[in-house]
């Protein structure tokens, strides 16, 4: 069974880290994350409780690697979008 069947459809939730230039004063995306809920994380897409972090290009909109905290503390990245 893959990853994607293990993803807690209630808890899918796309970040975007807003920040303003201080010199302009334009508003710009600094970094943006699509964070999923798991079955493990239920109810929440908590990091920490092994929900997934997916890196999200803010010029394309495409995903890139994801990231999860297994049980033995260290991060997995996974390849592509999960």
């Amino acid at each position: 069974m893959g990853i994607s069947h293990k993803l807690l459809r209630k808890a899918l939730m796309p970040m975007a880290f807003v920040m303003i230039d201080q010199t302009s004063q334009k508003v710009f995306i600094a970094a943006s994350v699509f964070r999923v809920g798991t079955n493990i994380s239920a109810p929440t897409d908590n990091f920490r409780r092994h929900g997934i972090s997916v890196a999200v290009d803010p010029m394309t909109g495409h995903l890139g690697e994801g990231a999860m905290i297994p049980t033995d503390g260290t991060v997995t990245w996974h390849g592509g979008p999960p």
